[in-house]
């Protein structure tokens, strides 16, 4: 097949290759059905702690933003803690991330998607390859310690639109270690 014009290029991508999503030539994986539990209250799906493998094959992870045709709303607690982890992307469908969600994975960059509103307790405790974080306007909730433990975390920024955090000391400017 001829990839040289990008439109054919992609629709080829995505016909062939439809289990990835690709990002700067990378493929990401996307999480298998084991990964995934149905909320019959919500009618709504969340990610919980699935087949390892699917990490372990491919640590760099899309979430998807429904499953089954229901939207996936939720990270459960402890669902990629303790894995090879070391990127994801996390859907704007996404509400709530949980208790240690990402403990001890290798993520080195996170950006919280503008729909999550609550973080959970020690949700990226001891990631030591954690960069920077940013967090949006939407988050109002954080629960204690969300962040021990991350070494090299040097930058962290809320948006500016966020009523309850911050990241700028009183004059404004930002707050970063070693800056």
């Amino acid at each position: 097949t001829e990839l040289s014009n990008p439109l054919t290029a992609a629709t080829y991508l995505t016909d062939t290759y439809s289990s990835y999503v690709w990002t700067n030539n990378a493929p990401k994986a996307t999480l298998g059905d084991s990964w995934y539990e149905y909320d019959s209250t919500t009618g709504t799906y969340s990610v919980k702690k699935g087949n390892l493998d699917d990490i372990t094959a491919n640590p760099d992870v899309v979430i998807a933003s429904t499953f089954n045709g229901k939207p996936v709303t939720g990270i459960q607690d402890s669902a990629f803690a303790n894995t090879g982890l070391t990127s994801i992307t996390i859907p704007s469908t996404i509400t709530s991330i949980g208790i240690v969600a990402f403990r001890n994975t290798g993520l080195t960059n996170i950006a919280i998607p503008g729909s999550v509103t609550s973080i959970g307790g020690g949700a990226f405790i001891e990631c030591s390859s954690l960069i920077s974080v940013t967090i949006p306007s939407s988050v109002k909730s954080i629960s204690d310690n969300p962040f021990n433990d991350c070494y090299n975390l040097s930058t962290i920024i809320v948006d500016d639109g966020n009523a309850v955090y911050t990241s700028k000391d009183a004059e404004g400017n930002q707050c970063n270690r070693g800056t």
